[in-house]
């Protein structure tokens, strides 16, 4: 009994360390705020990738795309929800953690704030296991969101996504830290038809969007917000 118990328990710890983490800051408090450093990463199957909103002043979000729509929220994608950064802050950053739940698919991802201008045309893009070569590369997807025109969609996503989950919301909030239009936790994201279909970066459009549960209120008090932040 003895042995088995410590055999269990060693596996156990093995796979505790076996999954990494990674961290991605949100934003910058350099000459350039709109970016995801680093903005491209290469992730295990089960392993954490952590996203500090760290960019002071800062109003962004982590918000799941397509490749063939970068700056539209996919409609059973991940989303953070706007998280707004003070001036001032020097520390406690909220965090936010997403496990990847298939290394096979690329993930992408970017901000939908729109103030001062919209941060996905901006190049504020991301992506976890995006291919290095070929036609579906992070460069590629940068330069697609770059090319777009117009806003960016506005609709609140959830916690579980394609590819990856959170089990939480972004946190935690202290002093004038603030998130507008934070996932529902109850709520669930329409089923993926085809997991063929899925593992194609290209396969999802933005027309799956309008499944999503919307939050107008919430996007237009993040953007009025955003104005004295982004």
């Amino acid at each position: 009994m003895l042995a088995l118990f410590s055999i269990s328990t060693l596996a156990t710890i093995s796979a505790v360390v076996a999954q990494n983490v990674t961290q991605i800051m949100v934003g910058s408090s350099g000459s350039n705020p709109f970016m995801f450093t680093p903005a491209n990463v290469t992730v295990a199957e089960g392993d954490i990738v952590t996203f500090t909103f760290s960019g002071v002043p800062g109003n962004h979000s982590v918000t799941q795309s397509s490749f063939t729509a970068p700056c539209d929220p996919l409609g059973n994608g991940f989303d953070s929800g706007n998280i707004l950064i003070p001036a001032g802050t020097s520390s406690g950053f909220p965090t936010w953690n997403l496990t990847v739940t298939n290394a096979s698919q690329p993930i992408w991802f970017f901000c939908k704030q729109l103030v001062p201008q919209p941060h996905c045309n901006s190049g504020m893009v991301g992506s976890i296991n995006a291919p290095a070569t070929g036609q579906f590369t992070f460069d590629a997807f940068k330069q697609a969101a770059q090319a777009h025109q117009g806003n960016s969609g506005q609709s609140v996503g959830f916690l579980v996504g394609q590819a990856a989950s959170a089990s939480a919301v972004p946190g935690p909030f202290s002093g004038s830290i603030t998130g507008f239009g934070l996932p529902n936790p109850s709520a669930t994201a329409p089923s993926v038809v085809s997991s063929s279909a899925a593992a194609s970066p290209a396969a999802t459009s933005a027309s799956s969007a309008s499944k999503m549960h919307t939050s107008g209120v919430f996007a237009m008090m993040a953007a009025i917000i955003g104005l004295a932040l982004a």
